[in-house]
């Protein structure tokens, strides 16, 4: 949880450097919505792996004899 706390911090830092420094004005006009969005995807996608390296996944139960795996 602390590391979490930590990234949002940093992140709303850099977030409120780049606004005060103005340098987000310039390049906004660059970026749209539509072209911003499967980027962001693309790299919190590519990123979780980072983020969560070892991911479990819980058995499921059997329900009505199929197995849940």
């Amino acid at each position: 949880m602390k590391a979490i706390q930590g990234a949002l911090i940093v992140a709303s830092s850099i977030q409120i450097i780049l606004g005060y420094s103005q340098v987000w004005g310039l390049f906004s006009r660059f970026f749209s919505p539509l072209g911003m969005a499967p980027v962001v995807g693309l790299v919190g996608l590519g990123l979780f792996e980072r983020g969560f390296p070892v991911t479990y996944v819980a058995p499921t139960p059997e329900i009505d004899g199929v197995s849940g795996a």
